[in-house]
């Protein structure tokens, strides 16, 4: 690296690559070939990022008994908002620009444990959903279970 004394691959595999890589391929094979396939690989490696967000937000308001969303609700809500376009739009730079798509699709294809990222892909997947669903009944019902 140009500024950094350590040296860091640029190679480096992680759960959000191979997700990104394996549904652009699951998308490309049940719907055929458009010009939206990177875009939209993209924006659902997003939607997970988005979930986590929303999930931590909705904490956040119980934590501070609602009174973000009840007191403040139009800036709580484009909190939300904002959240949501700024993960997008660095998920997009991150993946979708400057010729990342075909880097990282390459990095996947030549990584030797596919097993390993499949799992931990999948389990990332199931962490987040049940993480939001969490995070939306504690909004709702509190702590006492």
């Amino acid at each position: 690296m140009l500024y950094s004394d350590k040296v860091i691959k640029d190679t480096d595999m992680n759960i959000w690559k191979y997700i990104y890589i394996r549904f652009f391929k699951i998308r490309r094979r049940i719907i055929g070939r458009d010009g939206a396939d990177e875009f939209a690989a993209m924006l659902f490696v997003a939607s997970f990022d988005v979930l986590l967000f929303f999930g931590i937000m909705i904490l956040t308001d119980k934590l501070v008994d609602k009174i973000l969303s009840t007191k403040y609700e139009p800036f709580f809500f484009a909190f939300y908002i904002l959240g949501m376009f700024t993960i997008g739009w660095f998920r997009n730079r991150s993946m979708c620009k400057d010729g990342a798509f075909e880097r990282i699709k390459k990095e996947v294809e030549n990584e030797p444990k596919k097993l390993k990222w499949g799992l931990l892909s999948i389990l990332y997947m199931i962490f987040v959903v049940l993480f939001f669903l969490f995070s939306c009944y504690i909004g709702k019902y509190g702590f006492n279970l």
